[in-house]
């Protein structure tokens, strides 16, 4: 891996004063969906998972899928200068990632951004990702071993909970935090108090979006090992309640017998969970 930067928010100038949103999130708690309904706004400028893609296919990658060539644009300093960045013409930029791909680099934060924090129940979102990611072939490039390690962590509740700690402390900033239980049940009330804390305009399409809204996405992103499990979300047009998704099942309800650290991680990230819940819309 290459050498990072580390970067002084103090030192850094100001930016541009159009909102500037963060959205932070675990695997397979509909941040997907979120960030589909953001991009239903053609006049929002959509960064799709920027530090997961730099972690994973950048000059700076810490961990290797395959032989592929690293992708320019995404060192961890370019990604700060891509979310930093002008876009004229946009009236607002939204981005979305997993704390885990910072890897606790809180210096590559960019500045002027709200920072938002979705959650879901640990264990609804820890047996869909055991079901749908861990028990596929995805991530078997890294080996037996490689890929238990990559995917625990992706997972762990503790990075959430430090970013938020984080953002409220030292940098002394409101972090917003919904629940996505919440967002699929009363998906009006929820982004409509979602834009009034963040400074976006509200728009009508963010309940009702076209499917397949993936054209921000880069090409790599697009060859991500994980890129099929996104497929339901990538065919969604609105919010929809677990009961209602095409085929529907709970995942507590099937005959699924987790490994015991993933257990161990559903304990653990249940008292993150609830701390963050406390702070939630």
């Amino acid at each position: 891996m290459g050498r990072i930067r580390k970067v002084n928010h103090s030192e850094r100038p100001s930016i541009n004063p159009s909102p500037r949103v963060m959205l932070w999130r675990l695997p397979r708690t509909r941040g997907t969906v979120f960030e589909l309904s953001m991009a239903s706004v053609p006049s929002f400028e959509i960064i799709n998972n920027p530090y997961y893609t730099a972690k994973t296919r950048g000059t700076d990658r810490q961990v290797v899928f395959d032989q592929s060539p690293p992708i320019t644009g995404y060192s961890y300093a370019e990604v700060v200068q891509r979310l930093e960045s002008d876009y004229p013409g946009k009236t607002a930029v939204f981005a979305k990632d997993n704390p885990a791909s910072l890897s606790g680099n809180m210096d590559y934060l960019p500045v002027g951004y709200t920072h938002t924090f979705l959650i879901r129940d640990p264990k609804q979102s820890i047996y869909s990702y055991y079901k749908n990611v861990y028990c596929t072939t995805k991530y078997s490039s890294l080996g037996e071993h490689g890929k238990h390690k990559y995917c625990t962590n992706s997972i762990k509740m503790e990075h959430l909970w430090d970013l938020y700690c984080y953002v409220t402390n030292t940098l002394q900033q409101e972090a917003i935090v919904i629940d996505s239980d919440d967002l699929v049940t009363s998906p009006r009330e929820i982004i409509q108090k979602y834009c009034r804390k963040t400074g976006l305009p509200f728009h009508e399409s963010m309940l009702n979006w076209k499917a397949g809204n993936t054209n921000h996405w880069c090409p790599a992103q697009l060859q991500y090992p994980d890129v099929s499990y996104y497929q339901q979300a990538i065919d969604s047009t609105t919010f929809l309640p677990p009961e209602k998704l095409p085929g529907a099942t709970s995942f507590l309800d099937e005959a699924i017998d987790l490994p015991g650290d993933f257990l161990e991680i559903i304990e653990s990230n249940q008292k993150f969970h609830d701390m963050l819940c406390t702070k939630k819309l």
